[in-house]
């Protein structure tokens, strides 16, 4: 996606559609239910488990997006324009997470962003969702 590093719609699309596959099946069948009832007079209620993934998920979003932006200020983005250096700091954080996606050389981060980054890969995508299986290991029959 280098390429595409200065284009902020690819990225926002891409962040989006990374968001929605890494969300978890669960979560995105209840926020249909809640948006298709919304009309309705009963009161809807969201499981916990979309409570939860929904707040880890978004969480790990955001704080990974403040961690990667602080720890590269004096580093990666030094010279850069706050929305170039906030985009990547999104971008990867929201990415690592479920797709992999760059849209920069990730050998110029420094060594405690790197760590981070491998963290978040770690911890990976919500369960149930499209990512959740690519870490798993699948022994042949």
């Amino acid at each position: 996606m280098i390429p595409f590093k200065d284009d902020y719609f690819v990225q926002f699309i891409t962040i989006i559609l990374l968001t929605l596959g890494a969300i978890g099946f669960p979560v995105l069948i209840e926020l249909k239910e809640f948006l298709s009832n919304k009309a309705r007079t009963y009161k809807f209620h969201f499981s916990l488990f979309t409570k939860l993934t929904s707040v880890t998920f978004f969480s790990l979003i955001v704080g990974g997006t403040i961690l990667i932006y602080l720890l590269e200020i004096n580093g990666f983005f030094k010279g850069k324009n706050w929305h170039e250096s906030f985009f990547y700091s999104l971008f990867m954080s929201s990415n690592t997470r479920s797709g992999g996606l760059a849209t920069m050389n990730v050998s110029d981060f420094t060594e405690p962003t790197l760590l981070l980054l491998s963290i978040l890969m770690f911890i990976g995508a919500s369960p149930s969702s499209v990512g959740e299986e690519s870490g798993q290991l699948h022994w042949p029959s």
